[in-house]
């Protein structure tokens, strides 16, 4: 059998592209973790707007209900107040 020899400079330069190919992956988790984290931000910030606009919308209702409430009521005061004169 055969053994075939390489030259030192390929297997320097494998050693090179196993390294280079170490931190091209490392590169890609540290960008896919980065994705995770702008996925993650940007659902917590829509959850949030959206929890918001459901108090301010909730609040608005129930101060319009208020006001309706009062103002019928204030009609059926006037209008008592009128059948009894």
């Amino acid at each position: 059998m055969h053994r075939q020899s390489y030259p030192a400079k390929y297997i320097m330069g494998s050693r090179e592209t196993d390294r280079q190919s170490d931190q091209t992956e490392k590169e890609r988790e540290r960008d896919a973790w980065s994705q995770v984290v702008v996925v993650v931000v940007v659902v917590v910030v829509v959850v949030v707007v959206v929890v918001v606009v459901v108090v301010v919308v909730v609040s608005v209702v129930i101060v319009v209900v208020a006001v309706v409430a009062a103002a019928a009521e204030l009609v059926v005061v006037v209008i008592v107040v009128v059948v009894v004169l």
